[in-house]
């Protein structure tokens, strides 16, 4: 009998832009990637529901990566997505905040060498597989999500069963 698929994958396959400029997959691979974060931090707390309202707070999402990081037990295993994900959230905001972002091209190469190359998890799996021409920075998102997810079903399996 074969598992229905994961929602964490079927979202980047909905809303991921094959073949988009460069641009809108760094947009779109970071609203993916946040999201994820932001699904993380809520399981975290133990009344998340206090943070929204007129009354709530919100977070910016280098502040929650790093809440999330420091939050969970599992951090140190995957070190690598939490460097990555600063690093994505500053090239969106430079994407954001600037007409002409400087060193865009540099910045995404570097953001690429650094989860496919210098991470060996990520590595391996790619070394194994292969990557597509033009397919780097899809595979840095993928990588990305993946972990979190996994992160996800770790964050759930941790938690007393419901009485």
């Amino acid at each position: 009998m074969s598992q229905p698929p994961n929602p964490d994958w079927l979202r980047i396959e909905q809303h991921y832009p094959d073949g988009a400029d460069l641009t809108l997959q760094v947009l779109k691979g970071h609203l993916l990637v946040e999201e994820l974060l932001r699904e993380i931090f809520a399981m975290l707390l133990t009344y998340p529901d206090a943070l929204k309202g007129n009354r709530g707070t919100s977070f910016e999402c280098h502040q929650i990566i790093c809440l999330v990081q420091a939050m969970t037990k599992h951090s140190s295993l995957e070190p690598w997505v939490w460097d990555a994900s600063k690093r994505l959230n500053g090239i969106r905001n430079d994407l954001a905040h600037n007409l002409e972002p400087r060193s865009l091209d540099e910045k995404v190469k570097s953001l690429i060498k650094f989860v496919t190359h210098d991470n060996p998890t990520v590595k391996t799996v790619l070394d194994r597989l292969g990557t597509p021409e033009g397919m780097e920075f899809k595979a840095v998102i993928l990588a990305m999500c993946g972990c979190l997810s996994s992160l996800k079903d770790l964050i759930t399996r941790d938690r007393p069963a419901a009485a």
